[in-house]
């Protein structure tokens, strides 16, 4: 995917009814948040071993405080939170709810990731992400299977092996939560990360919470990545900014598998 065409995704045609939706995301976020987010589509705050590492942009909703918890020990050195407004391009599926099995679907597609590309800042341009990406039997076997798209996603947890022109090769673990009105997922690496000669990050020091809000004729999405890694010199603030325009990737993704459904 070209550079324009995340800004777009980005940018979302939010202006169509800003007053309504912006009085409506006020019982979820603050009133500065919700006019933000209807002007631009989207915010992010990013904190690298910082004070003000609250996670302020967190919205008042189901699946929210699991992702708030979805942390061990100490506040993590890396945080960084993006929330996104989409407005939906079709009268389908404007009932609160009506689309959560799908939405759930899709993120548990994860084979879907494999190709896509996110914004490489070090490199000034456009980079495979997800060289591979695949659900696997279990972590011992780590035999590909099917992704389990069916079904309700509450409390299913998968592993999957994901290959990324950064990182290399590792084993993550997906937990999924599932609410009338809310899907999400919380992900964490099973194996230890390593960049260049380094092992840069340890076993569970690498953690993404996903969550989709359906508003009825918006989704509410919000993604927070929170990292523990080791401070090499001149590494830290290419792996800082890396993992924010990573967030943009797999919103975009999730975009693109939702629009084909339309």
């Amino acid at each position: 995917m070209k550079k324009f065409a995340v800004a777009l995704f980005l940018m979302g045609a939010v202006s169509v009814g800003a007053q309504e939706i912006q009085v409506r995301l006020q019982n979820v976020v603050s009133k500065e948040t919700a006019a933000e987010l209807c002007t631009e589509g989207f915010i992010r705050k990013t904190v690298y071993r910082g004070d003000n590492a609250d996670l302020s942009l967190l919205p008042m909703v189901p699946l929210a405080a699991e992702a708030d918890q979805f942390w061990d020990g100490d506040t993590a050195p890396f945080i960084s939170e993006t929330l996104y407004l989409y407005k939906k391009t079709s009268t389908t599926g404007e009932k609160i709810g009506d689309e959560i099995p799908r939405i759930s679907a899709i993120i548990r597609s994860l084979s879907l990731l494999e190709g896509i590309d996110y914004f490489s800042t070090s490199r000034k341009k456009m980079r495979t992400l997800y060289k591979n990406s695949y659900v696997v039997e279990s972590p011992e076997t780590r035999i590909r299977i099917d992704d389990p798209v069916n079904g309700n996603a509450d409390g299913i947890s998968l592993y999957a092996v994901q290959e990324d022109l950064t990182f290399g090769k590792y084993l993550y673990r997906y937990d999924y939560r599932q609410t009338n009105d809310t899907t999400a997922f919380f992900s964490s690496n099973i194996d230890g990360l390593s960049y260049a000669i380094f092992r840069l990050i340890k076993p569970n020091n690498l953690r993404i919470s996903l969550i989709v809000h359906d508003l009825g004729d918006y989704l509410l999405v919000y993604n927070l990545t929170r990292i523990e890694f080791l401070a090499v010199p001149g590494i830290e603030k290419k792996i800082s900014s890396s993992f924010s325009t990573r967030a943009d990737a797999v919103y975009s993704w999730f975009i693109t598998e939702y629009e084909k459904g339309l």
